[in-house]
């Protein structure tokens, strides 16, 4: 369970789950399927207190599969723009409306399913537990909902992809993406922050 708060974003971590996506892949697809089966067994009578627990189970399993193999998704989907900015028809069908967008793209979906499955781990916990330590247990559920951007800008969006490059290493195209990002800031922004570091290296 504690593997499920890691952060994807870790050049250790990113590496192995990109040299791993297939197994990820794999991880999910067996979870759906299990899914499906204990709705099947649910449907035909089987008790539902232990069959819930199962179901939440799997579904911790798909979205683990999802939340590691974003990042390696990402950096695919940023190498193939190139190093500057696309034209807004291409940044917007290879970029914006993938990863970004607020109604339905790679990073919502991630918050968006994070937070039903806290409500789900909620009423597991109750439905098991004392109450003693739900908080405690709750707030990683929150904290990983906090660190996905909810209403990014194009700045923004940059500026994330900026810092993952920079956790990578790729110090030069991370400073040609902070540029990006200065390039939009409204005239008389202060620099931002990561560019006076890249300058310092």
């Amino acid at each position: 369970m504690l593997a499920l708060w890691g952060d994807p974003f870790a050049p250790a971590r990113l590496k192995q789950d990109t040299d791993h996506y297939g197994d990820l892949t794999q991880a999910r697809l067996e979870a759906e399927d299990a899914e499906e089966h204990f709705f099947r067994a649910r449907s035909l009578g089987a008790s539902a207190d232990w069959l819930d627990s199962l179901i939440l189970a799997a579904r911790l399993v798909d979205y683990a599969g999802e939340k590691f193999q974003t990042p390696t998704d990402l950096v695919n989907l940023w190498q193939k723009l190139g190093p500057k900015r696309p034209k807004d028809d291409e940044w917007w069908n290879t970029w914006e409306s993938q990863v970004v967008y607020q109604d339905h793209s790679r990073l919502v979906d991630l918050m968006d399913n994070i937070t039903e499955l806290r409500g789900e781990f909620q009423a597991a916990w109750l439905a098991q537990y004392r109450p003693y330590r739900l908080a405690s247990a709750l707030g990683r559920w929150d904290a990983a909902h906090a660190l996905l951007p909810e209403h990014p800008s194009t700045a923004n969006d940059w500026r994330l992809h900026a810092e993952l490059l920079t956790r990578q290493g790729r110090f030069d195209e991370a400073a040609a993406a902070y540029a990006c990002v200065a390039d939009l800031l409204p005239e008389g922004s202060a620099p931002p922050r990561g560019l006076a570091d890249l300058a310092l290296a």
